[in-house]
């Protein structure tokens, strides 16, 4: 299975570049942490962007599913399920 988890960045510039459903046909899989959520959804509502009304849809249809953990219990899904992850460093 051709899954992943992706932090905040990929996410939001996706969206912005209408490239989400890219992501979404490369992998079966998309698993994001709980403060991902917060930080593109919650907080990208509160300040009127486009691109966290876009990736609502995609979890709200099941293509992105959301995982209620910290930091170190996404660190040890990615090593125990052999997660690849998606991310952007600067």
């Amino acid at each position: 299975m051709n899954r992943i988890v992706s932090n905040a960045t990929p996410l939001i510039y996706l969206a912005k570049a209408d490239q989400l459903d890219l992501a979404l046909s490369l992998f079966e899989e998309i698993l994001i942490p709980e403060a991902v959520y917060e930080e593109v959804v919650s907080k990208g509502k509160q300040l009127g962007r486009a691109d966290a009304l876009i990736v609502e849809k995609a979890i709200r249809a099941g293509r992105i599913s959301g995982v209620k953990t910290g930091c170190f219990a996404v660190l040890a899904i990615l090593y125990t399920y052999k997660y690849n992850t998606l991310e952007y460093t600067y």
